[in-house]
């Protein structure tokens, strides 16, 4: 885990046969994220970068990258720490 940014965009490329996808960051490794931990819930969405404001806490950052193929749920987890 690299250290994030206070203001950090995340982009990606969604590849073929991608219908959407959902990004979410959390203080916690739990998907999906419980309530009191989460720091961005983003919606289904066909974009390819969101920016999020990252809390200056410098514990450990979880980033849920869901993506949406054939009807299933794909979640890939990133770890990083906060600025």
């Amino acid at each position: 885990g690299a250290t994030l940014a206070s203001t950090q965009t995340f982009t990606w490329n969604p590849g073929a046969g991608v219908t959407g996808l959902e990004l979410k960051v959390c203080t916690v490794d739990v998907a999906p994220c419980p309530a009191a931990d989460v720091i961005y819930n983003g919606p289904l969405t066909a974009a390819t970068s969101v920016t999020v404001s990252i809390p200056s806490n410098g514990v450990p950052v979880y980033v849920f990258l869901v993506y949406h193929e054939n009807g299933v749920e794909n979640w890939i987890t990133y770890m990083y720490t906060e600025p």
